[in-house]
C-alpha cells in the first residue's frame, strides 16, 4: 500500500474548498428558508373561508381592552357572517347561497350574545356551528330561515322515509314515550 501525500497545491485548495462549500450550504439554507416562507405564504392565502371566518371570529372575541375593537364588534360581526361561504352545493330555487352557507351565517349573526339568546337560538347556534340543518321537529329552530316552499323541498329530499317498515310494540311504546317528553319541553320552552 502506498500513501497518498498532499502536495503543497492540495493543500491550498482545501480552505478554498471548505469556504465554497460553507457558502454553498449558506445559501442552500438560506434559498429552502425563503422557499418555505413563500409557501407558508402561499397555503395562508388560499385558506377557506371558513379558515378566514375563523380567524376573525377569534380577533373579534378576543379579550382586548382597546376601545376600537369593541366598539367595532357588532360591525366585525356583520362582516364575518356575510361573507362566509359554506362549500356545501345544496342550493333552493329561492337562494343563490348554499344552505350551508345560510345555516353558518346565522350562527355567526348570533353568535356573540348566545348567552342572552333564548333556547330555539341557542339550538341554531349550536347546530350552524356545526353546519347540521335539523329536518327532524316540526317546530325546527332552522325552519324560519327559508320560505314554506324551500322548507318542504328540503323536508322531502333529505329526510328519510319509512312507511314501509313496522316496528314492534317495545320499540312503538319507546318512540311514543320519546315523543311526549319532546312535547312536554315544547310546552315548557314557550
Amino acid at each position: 500500500m502506498t500513501k497518498r501525500t498532499r502536495s503543497n497545491t492540495q493543500e491550498t485548495i482545501d480552505p478554498v474548498q471548505d469556504q465554497v462549500d460553507h457558502v454553498v450550504d449558506t445559501i442552500q439554507v438560506s434559498i429552502l428558508q425563503r422557499s418555505a416562507t413563500l409557501l407558508e405564504e402561499s397555503i395562508q392565502n388560499s385558506r377557506s373561508s371558513a379558515v378566514i371566518a375563523r380567524r376573525r371570529i377569534q380577533e373579534t372575541y378576543s379579550p382586548s381592552t382597546s376601545p376600537s375593537v369593541k366598539k367595532n364588534k357588532k360591525q366585525s360581526e356583520f362582516l364575518v357572517a356575510e361573507h362566509f361561504l359554506e362549500k356545501d352545493r345544496i342550493l333552493t330555487s329561492e337562494s343563490e347561497l348554499s344552505v350551508g352557507t345560510r345555516i353558518k351565517r346565522a350562527c355567526l349573526k348570533l353568535y356573540g350574545k348566545y348567552d342572552s339568546l333564548d333556547k330555539q337560538e341557542k339550538t341554531l347556534v349550536e347546530l350552524g356551528a356545526n353546519s347540521i340543518l335539523d329536518l327532524t321537529k316540526h317546530n325546527s329552530s332552522h325552519k324560519k330561515m327559508f320560505t314554506n316552499l324551500e322548507w318542504k323541498y328540503l323536508i322531502k329530499e333529505f329526510t328519510s322515509n319509512f312507511q314501509d317498515y313496522e316496528l314492534d310494540a317495545d320499540i312503538e311504546a319507546k318512540v311514543s314515550e320519546i315523543d311526549k317528553v319532546n312535547c312536554l319541553e315544547n310546552a315548557i320552552d314557550r
